[in-house]
Order: structure tokens, then C-alpha cells, then sequence
């Protein structure tokens, strides 16, 4: 049966492919069961080489025995470069599966040309097989969307689907997503019955058309001249009046901003989902009007079963009421967080939250009502016949002695000890140790220690979730309305590791990523943050317009730059300090001899107790491909279009703009260290010290490839403009096959 870690293992294919263009599910699975169907061939061509290998008995083999035949088989592809996987699939192995007759695929030529693998008999043209493989198309749109998908699809046969049973749930499970085709827009209402109904109906301006399900992510796909556009909406709502003046504003309580709204949604919390870790945690912060819908998009992705907490968080007081005698509604006081995970197995550390005052020692019951007969036995000369005690016998016996001991170190008799002794005394000892007494009332009671923190639980009332006041101590000035405060996000990072990744989808002021480097600069966490924001305008009346701040984006890069001066301050004045009080630490006590010699404390103490902080950023934007358009038909191309086609790449990309795209295209990780290199007029770019080299001059000397071959990369990458001829290129293919025979080397 289809399990839920293998639905999500689907779920995530079905979304690289929805995210690449292809929304019809019926297309979706006709593209899968193509790629399916030719893995199968190289598993039952893998059979045949095994069976072969054991009897010596030859076989007739689906793949041609030539090096382009074989090239075509799955576990020879699915390792290449995403360009190539692609260029064998839809060059290759598609056409070749079209055309395949009896068990058979046909070879291709070094031409790109196929060559029929016999000739057909007794019209095997008109098998089922044949004709519905006379108009398939190979749809997958992007090299990288195809190499998701076999990565995925590999991933599930390996480990999940080992069957044909298993095969057929895959098949029951991804035919069920039909049911999913509405939320889409792929089965729409035909045109003649829209019509049809307009007639009958006769609607008017003033009546409500509800034609479900409709298209939950776009505008209306088809062209429809009886929706009405936004201002002859706002004109029938009564938006304007005589003159034309604008009388209130288009809220977003309006109905087309709240369907936006879960929709955008929607599409983060999948992507969400699907970039999350197996021990992954996810925190939505909303507000009072749009938390019973979100709660019901987060169940529908993420799961019911990954739902752990509503959390109510304390907002700032707003009397907006305050200077009228009757009011519409009570004053908001709370806001909520919204806690999933991404595994309803995973179970998150304990967490603790601070307490306003510190709570003394006190004494509880050492009987608790859970039926176990097997934890009742004598204390203090009576056994309990029902329920248990809260420890162990041996346990018992040995607090039981801690506090006798206790009692003699301190000299109070047990009829005049206080409190505040045994709390003292428990402070004082170098492990924490039980106590057990008999209380003055004659029951078994246990000691529970002084504490500064208590559980934390779905209340955060303790916490204020946003304000103005920590930013503007950064920025002086008052440059955002209400940030979040790093007091809550720090309390949502201890659910994770100290190592995590960190994402903001809606970064604002840069206050997870304050929050990051805080925290790490405290527990020498090891953290990592990417925050992500639209580049929404300032109001030019605003203090942040004023202080020349134009968008969100730039408001919250500069906190990120002021928030780690001021931890990186903060360390070397914590440095400065010990240094001036360092026979006054815990380390000089432990280790006397040897600071005294020293004279201060040594260099390690302080790279341990105050390690390098890692402040730095960097900042990406979204743009257009770096590749010029270059598909045209011939008869829209002359002689001078076919010199601009020398260099396929557009003429404004900078060298940070190929190098970052190939990083991403090569699934290298883009926060690695990048060092720059001059030589013979050209700039060589060297990624984590050989993990990618790359020139883009549109001219690269032997003497510039040379000294990047040596280097022994891992990846080297070139311009295609970059070499005059073929000879060129093969050239550069045979210094590195001399110098450096392990790196893969592309030109784009």
C-alpha cells in the first residue's frame, strides 16, 4: 500500500512538474508513465544481461549494442548533467520508444537519424501500443524539471515501489489527484453552456454568479465579456460618488484580495513543504481574520497529522475605540502562530520559556494515581495499594539517603530546616541530587529544585509579537511601521537544530535573520538564514522613504548589516572585558598554575568561549534567463540576425550573473566562498577553492585554460563565444584530460 512517506515522495515530483508549467493531471501522469515505462526497459534489459552472465546463453536485447544505443538506457543517463539527461531523452530515447517494434528500439545514427530495428509483419503498426504512441509528445519542459523527476522517480523504485502491486497503488494513488483538476483550471465549463446560462438567467449587476470550482491560482484563463473589471466593480459597490471622488478604500476584506491571498498562500506552503527537512518545523504567524482559513489550507498541505499547536501570541493594545462611547467589537490582544511539522513521527526538544520571577524550591507528592503494581512497594513503613510511587525503589532509597545527608552538612534537625537552607544547599551541590522525606502530614514527598524557567506551552502572552521600538534603536529613526521582535523568533528557532536552515518567506525588516546571527553569536550555533521579499515601495511620506530607503528589501539588507555590526561589537567588547577581569572567571579558578604563568588566560580559552561570528550575506535577485532567445523558424531569420547569434548569451549579463547560474544549474550551493583571479586579461572564478572554475572572456588564451586545468577542479565552465572553432574546444578538452582527467567541463 501506498504509504505517507511515499505520497509525499509523489506529492513532490507531482509539484516540481506542476511548478514547470504541466497543471493537467492527465498529462502529468501520461509524461510519468513515459519515463516509467523507459526505466522499465533498461530493469528488464538488466534482467536479460544477468541471465546471460549466469547460463552463457545469448539473448535478444531491447537496447542496440552500439555506444549511442546504450547511451539511451537509464542507469547510463541518469548521473549526467541535467542538459544532457535531457538532450538523450527527448533526441533519443522518446523517439526511439515511438518507433519501437517487437521488444525492440531502434538505433540511432551519428547523425541524430533512426535506424528501424527490423521490419514489421502482420501489421504490428496497428497494435495498441503502436497508435497510441503515434501522437505522443515528450512534454517535460525544462532539463531542470526532468532531472527532479528522475532523481525522484529513481528514489521511490529503489526503495518504495518493489512490485507490481506496489506499481498499481502508485497508479491508483496518482489517478486520484484527477479530483484536483478544478483547483487548477484544466476542466472548465464550455463556452455554448456559459452562454446558455446568461440567456436563461438574464443576470443583473446586482446578483451573484457562482460558478465553482473555478480557478483558484490565476485570473480566468478563458475569455469571459461577462465578468466585469475591477473599476466597474468598485463603480457598482458605490465607490465613487458624483464627481467621481473615491469614497473608501478597496479593503482586503473584498473578495478578490482574500482569494489572492489563499492563494498565494497556498503555493508557499507547498513549496514549503517540499523544502523542508524529515525533522522540519514550520511557524505561520497570521491575525484574527484569516486564521480558520489558513488553518484549513495548512491541513490540506501539509496534513492534518502535522499539525501540533495554535499558539496565541500578545500584540500591542490599539484603541481605535477608545474616543467613542458604543463599540462594534472588543480590541484585539492576541495574535496566533500556526505549528506544523513536516513528520507527524518527529518529536521536537523540550522547550522552557523564562519566568518574570524566580520560583523557590517546594515539595510534592511522591504518589501519583497510575496503576502500577509493580512501583509499590514500603516508604517510610507504608505500601500503597493502588496507584504507584513516582520513582523506582532504588531511586527512592538513595534520595531518601541524599536527604539524610543533606540534613548532617547542614546541621538542622529535620523539624527546623527551612527552605531557604535546602535551596542554598542544593545550589551548592556539583550534581543535581534527589531528595525524599517524609512530610510533617506523614506522606512520601519529593523535592522539586529551584527554577528560573517553567514548560512552555500554547500561551506566548509572555511575549509581545511585533513593535517598533527594537528596530528603531538600529536605525535611529522609526523605519518600519511594526517588525517582529527577535524575542519570538528566537523562541521558534530552539525547535530546531543549532545547525538549521532557515527560511522567511516574508522577510520584512530582516528580523529572523537578526534573530539567526543573535543566537548564534550566544549558543555558538552554526545557523543559516535566506530571507525572502518582494521589492514593495516605501511610502515616499514614510521615515524610511526619508532616510533613502525605496523598498522593504533595501530597509531590511541594512538591518542585516547594522544587526551584525552590533553583535560583532558586542563580542570583542566581551573579549576586552574577560581579558581585563580574567583572574576573576571560572576557567582562572580551574586552572590557576597555568594562567598565573601565563599571566592571562590562554589564546584557547578565548577561540573557544568566543569563537568568530559569521555576519555576512549575500543578496540575489530574480530575473530572466541569461540566454538570448534563439528559436526562430527560417523564414524569420536574414543575414544580419545570424551574426547576432555568435554569443548566445544577452549582452547585459555580468560575469555574476553566469557564474550564479551556473551554481544553481550544477546544484552547487551558492553561500560558498568565491575568490576572483586575473591572468593575461582574463577573470577566472574560483568557487570553494575547486569546486567550480569558471572564465567568461569572450576570448580565453591556452595560457588562462592551462592555469585553470591545473587547479584540478571539480567543474570548469566557459563561454561558447568564447572559442573561435571546434578545434578550439576540443583543445581545451584535451588540456583538461592531460592536467585534470576528473574534471567535467561545459560550455555555455
Amino acid at each position: 500500500m501506498i504509504t505517507g512517506a511515499i505520497k509525499n515522495k509523489v506529492d513532490k515530483i507531482w509539484t516540481d512538474i506542476w511548478a514547470g508549467g504541466i497543471t493537467n493531471p492527465l498529462t502529468v501522469i501520461e509524461q510519468l508513465t513515459y519515463l516509467m515505462f523507459i526505466r522499465s526497459l533498461d530493469e528488464k534489459e538488466l534482467e536479460t544481461e544477468e541471465f546471460e552472465h549466469m547460463t552463457g546463453e545469448k539473448m535478444e536485447k531491447i537496447f542496440p549494442q552500439t555506444p549511442t544505443g546504450q547511451s539511451m538506457r537509464w542507469s547510463k543517463f541518469k548521473n549526467s548533467d541535467p542538459r544532457e539527461i535531457y538532450d538523450v531523452i527527448s533526441r533519443r530515447v522518446f523517439p526511439a520508444i515511438k518507433n519501437m517494434h517487437r521488444g525492440r528500439l531502434p538505433d540511432i545514427t551519428e547523425q541524430g537519424e533512426l535506424v528501424e530495428a527490423g521490419e514489421t509483419s502482420g501489421g504490428e503498426e496497428n497494435t495498441a501500443f503502436a497508435r497510441y504512441m503515434q501522437d505522443a509528445m515528450f512534454l517535460i519542459p525544462t532539463p531542470q524539471v526532468l532531472q527532479k523527476i528522475i532523481t525522484g522517480l529513481d528514489d521511490l523504485y529503489e526503495h518504495d515501489i518493489s512490485d507490481l502491486d506496489m506499481q498499481g497503488d502508485l497508479y491508483e494513488y496518482m489517478l486520484g489527484k484527477l479530483a484536483t483538476a478544478g483547483q487548477n483550471g484544466q476542466f472548465r465549463t464550455p463556452k455554448h453552456i456559459r452562454e446558455m446560462m446568461v440567456e436563461l438567467l438574464q443576470p443583473t449587476p446586482e446578483d451573484t454568479i457562482c460558478d465553482p470550482p473555478y480557478n483558484t491560482g490565476h485570473d480566468f484563463i478563458y475569455k469571459d465579456k461577462f465578468l466585469r473589471s475591477q473599476q466597474v466593480e468598485n463603480e457598482n459597490m458605490g465607490m465613487y460618488d458624483e464627481d467621481k471622488n473615491k469614497l473608501f478604500e478597496n479593503t482586503e476584506s473584498n473578495g478578490r484580495f482574500h482569494s489572492d491571498w489563499c492563494s498565494m498562500m497556498y503555493s508557499r506552503m507547498t513549496l514549503a513543504r517540499n523544502l523542508m527537512s524529515e525533522d522540519g518545523v514550520l511557524f505561520i504567524s497570521v491575525g484574527d481574520e484569516e486564521i480558520q482559513n489558513l488553518r484549513k489550507i495548512a491541513d490540506e498541505v501539509l496534513g492534518e497529522a502535522n499539525f501540533r499547536n495554535q499558539i496565541i501570541i500578545r500584540r500591542g493594545a490599539k484603541s481605535l475605540q477608545a474616543q467613542f462611547s458604543t463599540w462594534d467589537k472588543l480590541g484585539q490582544g492576541h495574535e496566533y502562530i500556526l505549528f506544523y511539522t513536516k513528520n507527524s513521527t518527529y518529536r521536537f526538544p523540550k522547550q522552557t520559556k523564562q519566568l518574570e520571577e524566580p520560583r523557590p524550591g517546594s515539595w510534592n507528592n511522591h504518589w501519583r494515581g497510575t496503576d502500577r503494581p509493580t512501583m509499590r512497594y514500603e516508604l517510610f513503613g507504608f505500601t500503597p495499594n493502588s496507584g504507584q510511587w513516582r520513582w523506582s525503589k532504588e531511586r527512592s532509597q538513595k534520595a531518601i539517603d541524599n536527604y539524610t545527608r543533606m540534613l548532617m552538612e547542614t546541621g538542622y534537625e529535620e523539624d527546623t530546616i527551612t527552605q531557604d537552607v535546602i535551596d542554598r544547599w542544593y545550589s551548592q551541590q556539583e550534581f543535581a541530587p534527589d531528595l525524599l522525606r517524609k512530610s510533617r502530614h506523614g506522606y512520601a514527598e519529593h523535592y522539586i529544585p529551584p527554577t528560573n524557567d517553567t514548560l512552555l506551552n500554547s500561551s506566548w502572552m509572555d511575549l509581545l509579537v511585533g513593535s517598533s521600538s527594537e528596530i528603531s534603536q538600529l536605525f535611529e529613526s522609526k523605519v518600519f511601521d511594526t517588525a517582529k521582535l527577535t524575542s519570538t523568533i528566537t523562541r521558534m528557532l530552539h525547535f530546531v537544530d543549532k545547525d538549521a536552515i532557515i527560511l522567511d518567506f516574508f522577510s520584512g525588516s530582516s528580523t529572523t535573520a537578526h534573530a539567526v546571527m543573535q543566537l548564534n553569536a550566544q549558543d555558538k550555533g552554526h545557523r543559516k538564514f535566506i530571507m525572502v521579499q518582494l521589492p514593495e515601495p516605501c511610502d515616499q511620506r514614510s521615515e524610511a522613504y526619508k532616510s533613502g530607503f525605496k523598498n522593504i528589501c533595501e530597509i531590511g539588507k541594512e538591518r542585516i548589516r547594522r544587526a551584525g555590526d552590533k553583535i560583532q561589537r558586542e563580542r570583542l567588547e566581551a573579549i576586552g572585558f574577560t581579558k581585563h577581569e580574567w583572574d576573576q572567571t571560572c576557567y582562572y579558578v580551574e586552572h590557576q598554575e597555568e594562567c598565573d604563568k601565563l599571566g592571562h588566560l590562554p589564546d584557547s580559552y578565548f577561540e573557544k568561549e568566543f569563537p568568530e561570528i559569521d555576519t555576512g550575506f549575500r543578496v540575489f535577485r530574480v530575473d530572466s534567463s541569461n540566454m538570448k532567445d534563439v528559436y526562430y523558424n527560417p523564414e524569420e531569420l536574414e543575414q544580419v540576425a545570424l551574426g547576432e547569434m555568435v554569443s548566445n548569451i544577452k549582452d547585459d549579463r555580468t560575469d555574476m550573473d553566469l557564474l550564479y547560474a551556473c551554481l544553481l544549474d550544477w546544484g552547487v550551493e551558492i553561500h560558498l566562498p568565491h575568490t576572483s583571479t586575473d591572468l593575461d586579461g582574463c577573470t577566472i572564478h574560483n568557487v570553494d577553492n575547486g569546486a567550480l572554475i569558471a572564465c567568461f572572456n569572450p576570448s580565453v588564451p591556452t595560457s588562462v585554460v592551462e592555469f585553470m586545468a591545473k587547479q584540478q577542479p571539480l567543474r570548469a565552465v566557459f563561454r561558447d563565444s568564447a572559442f573561435a572553432s571546434d578545434d578550439a574546444k576540443i583543445n581545451v578538452t584535451e588540456i583538461f584530460k592531460n592536467l585534470s582527467p576528473d574534471t567535467k567541463v561545459k560550455v555555455i
